[in-house]
């Protein structure tokens, strides 16, 4: 299986880790064509389209930044009168060998109610 773009990780609701996930390619109809993981704590699953809102920025993710990242997007949702979810997710989008100048992120918040105009 080659690399998935982006992993994905979000920081768990007790402040004790984060849970991570990994995008599968196309030519998996759905989870129950994914090899039956290993570990316990690892599930497969199918997770349904929705609309995000994404804040991009360059480098090693560092805490401080994402954070940053997640309260300035969250702030001009709200500016705008759209209605952040609570909560966001981490977005990386390069492989581990990638010079930190061209590392592309994104903080994604869910937006709750949105449609398409």
């Amino acid at each position: 299986m080659e690399m998935t773009t982006p992993v994905l990780s979000e920081p768990s609701p007790d402040g004790g880790g984060a849970r991570m996930q990994f995008p599968m390619e196309e030519r998996f109809p759905g989870p129950e064509a994914l090899p039956a993981p290993l570990d316990s704590r690892v599930e497969t699953k199918r997770v349904g389209a929705r609309y995000v809102a994404a804040a991009k920025f360059p480098g090693w993710p560092l805490e401080f930044e994402v954070v940053a990242a997640e309260r300035d997007l969250r702030g001009a949702l709200l500016r705008d009168g759209l209605q952040p979810a609570i909560g966001y997710r981490l977005a990386r989008y390069n492989d581990p060998f990638t010079p930190p100048f061209l590392r592309r992120n994104e903080v994604l918040i869910d937006l709750s109610d949105f449609e398409w105009p």
